[in-house]
């Protein structure tokens, strides 16, 4: 979240091991909670693993600052709230972050997790919940 806006993008892991966000960003905002949760469940179906490790580190985020409207990563992270969101068979596991800033980046909070079923009201929800307990 930045801005008042929810951006939901789908994360790649490379062929070694980083993970890293696609370019498909796109914004939501909290009015629609079937929609929000429909845009993250579309994202986890998008994520893929092994993908070519990237040359271009900055190219990798501009789909993020667009949808989020922030002009630079340093402004995006002074007013980002991050939640990481795994899927296991039916169920979602939502870990908010702590924000560290531009040098530390994001931390996930291991002492807070959010459950949720896939379904899109549900997730839209659960994503709601977990970006108010994200720092």
């Amino acid at each position: 979240m930045c801005g008042g806006k929810i951006v939901i993008v789908s994360e790649h892991q490379t062929v070694a091991g980083v993970w890293l966000s696609a370019d498909s960003a796109l914004p939501f905002t909290p009015e629609n909670i079937a929609l929000l949760g429909g845009g993250l469940l579309d994202a986890l179906s998008r994520s893929q693993s092994g993908v070519t490790h990237p040359k271009d580190w900055k190219a990798i985020f501009v789909s993020v600052l667009r949808a989020s409207g922030a002009k630079s990563f340093k402004a995006f992270m002074q007013a980002a709230k991050h939640v990481g969101v795994e899927a296991a068979d039916e169920t979602l596991v939502l870990r908010p972050s702590r924000n560290l800033g531009v040098k530390d980046g994001l931390e996930p909070k291991s002492e807070v997790a959010i459950e949720s079923n896939a379904e899109a009201h549900a997730a839209g929800a659960a994503l709601l919940a977990a970006l108010t307990d994200a720092e």
